[in-house]
């Protein structure tokens, strides 16, 4: 559209000409390149559960994810059905300073609703791929966007923020691979907790934890779609002239995510991510 990449989601209809148009203004949104890297990073990373709090008799509350532009997700509900919410606010981002939270002002009529089961069939696009590689296919083609390596970007940001959810995968297989676990789960909904049974494998003493091969692939396995959300989740940041070419190099960006290996990344750098892993898995359990 107009040269620039649109992603349009919601309802479409056939006009006269028999040609897929989208319905109506309210049942679509469209989102540029920007913003789809940042909803598609959110959800790879897990950050867009549906129950955020909830107590019973009250309203669940939801986190309102902000994508840029006045757009932001959050999850409702329509008769006790959750629904999964795209929508536009007027007054989202009036306050910019660093530090300040956003104002989010009256929502508007531009908003795309899906329940449970288009969200999650929506999802499995992004999850397999599918969409990343249609990008890629409208984008391959234009001149002045060649065929591309990732560049070697600074991956600070996927080196500190990474290891969190290694660490979370590694409890859970330990967990899994624990009879005894199993056996306590009622007692003790956390197994690394003190006073849980020192005699399982999850347990507190770090002689009697240790991070084999087997364990390591499988964790490095669990971790490949938060690689790749945390990857889309700093690309609108890249580039220092992103400000002069900010929709050019979201676009860019996500070429460079299409050709993004998350299990090659993790062969080449997965002694230093299991080794920070390790070291706040010690500081988090309090081990020596």
């Amino acid at each position: 559209m107009n040269n620039r990449l649109r992603y349009i989601i919601g309802e479409f209809d056939k006009n006269q000409e028999g040609q897929w148009v989208p319905s109506l203004a309210s049942k679509h949104v469209e989102l540029d390149a920007k913003q789809f890297a940042k909803l598609m990073g959110l959800q790879l990373c897990g950050q867009l559960e549906r129950l955020i709090n909830y107590d019973e008799g009250s309203t669940p509350i939801t986190a309102m994810h902000d994508l840029g532009g006045g757009y932001f997700f959050n999850w409702g509900w329509l008769d006790e059905v959750p629904i999964a919410n795209i929508r536009v606010y007027l007054e989202a981002n009036s306050l910019k300073e660093p530090g300040t939270k956003v104002v989010i002002g009256s929502p508007s009529e531009k908003r795309l609703a899906m329940n449970e089961k288009n969200w999650t069939a929506f999802c499995e696009l992004l999850d397999n791929g599918t969409i990343l590689k249609h990008t890629y296919e409208v984008l391959k083609g234009r001149s002045g966007y060649p065929t591309m390596q990732v560049c070697q970007a600074d991956y600070q940001d996927i080196f500190e923020k990474l290891p969190w959810p290694m660490m979370e995968r590694f409890c859970k297989r330990l967990t899994q691979e624990c009879k005894l676990c199993h056996l306590m789960e009622d007692t003790f909904a956390d197994p690394l907790q003190p006073g849980a049974h020192d005699g399982h494998t999850a347990c507190r003493y770090s002689d009697r934890i240790q991070l084999t091969d087997r364990m390591r692939s499988y964790v490095c396995k669990d971790v490949e779609k938060t690689l790749l959300g945390l990857f889309l989740k700093q690309l609108p940041y890249r580039y220092a002239d992103e400000a002069a070419h900010s929709h050019h190099n979201a676009e860019r960006n996500l070429l460079e995510a299409y050709h993004f290996k998350p299990d090659e990344f993790l062969v080449m750098h997965g002694d230093r991510l299991c080794a920070e892993m390790l070291q706040r898995f010690k500081e988090q359990f309090k081990l020596n």
